[in-house]
């Protein structure tokens, strides 16, 4: 397994709440925490709380798909960011939902596909169109990532790069047809020649007139 692809987890505290409400929640808020529930695996929900400047220090470094154990107390468990819900002003975190998963089970997540470089049979009239500026997978939390880089400097007119030859994750399975375009390089279009009217047809279209 190709170690690029590893993601190491990430370790987050987290401390149960008892209040639950809009004014307990505004009050956490005020004391530079976030709202949160962890839930899944068939377990009970469980109101928490976590800073938010550590929450947004991770989320700017890794993304939001990403491998977190949760510390709990005295227990840690493997979980990962099923959404964060965010302030429509500030868009500071407002509350966030944590999911937790079984690190050898595929999960199912959506990352941005990043072109990178440029064609080297690009002409200077040749347009670049990216169909596809997302790809949604089932992988391995280990694995998860926001982001990943596609190298288009082979992109030739007429032979796009497809799902199959994305850079994915060795145990990801992408949610989308393997011969589906991700992007093309479309080539310019030569401007027609003007035909010339015949002399026959042009006489014609006088008497008729």
């Amino acid at each position: 397994m190709e170690r690029e692809h590893i993601m190491d987890p990430v370790a987050l505290v987290a401390t149960p709440r008892s209040e639950q409400g809009k004014g307990p929640c505004r009050r956490l808020r005020q004391q530079g925490l976030v709202p949160a529930i962890l839930y899944g695996l068939g377990q009970e929900p469980v109101p928490l709380a976590v800073d938010e400047k550590v929450f947004g220090d991770i989320v700017r470094k890794r993304g939001t798909n990403l491998f977190i154990n949760l510390e709990v107390g005295a227990i840690v468990q493997p979980v990962m960011v099923q959404s964060v819900h965010r302030h429509p002003v500030t868009l500071r975190p407002y509350s966030i939902d944590f999911l937790r998963i079984d690190i050898t089970k595929p999960v199912h997540t959506k990352c941005e596909i990043h072109l990178v470089g440029t064609p080297k049979a690009m002409g200077v009239r040749d347009s670049i169109r990216q169909l596809m500026p997302t790809i949604e997978m089932d992988v391995l939390p280990t694995e998860a990532t926001d982001r990943i880089e596609l190298d288009i400097t082979n992109l030739t007119v007429g032979d796009p790069i497809t799902v199959a030859s994305l850079p994915l994750p060795p145990s990801a399975k992408p949610r989308a047809d393997l011969s589906a375009p991700v992007v093309v390089l479309h080539g310019a279009m030569a401007e027609a020649p003007a035909v010339p009217v015949a002399e026959g047809a042009a006489v014609a279209s006088e008497s008729q007139s």
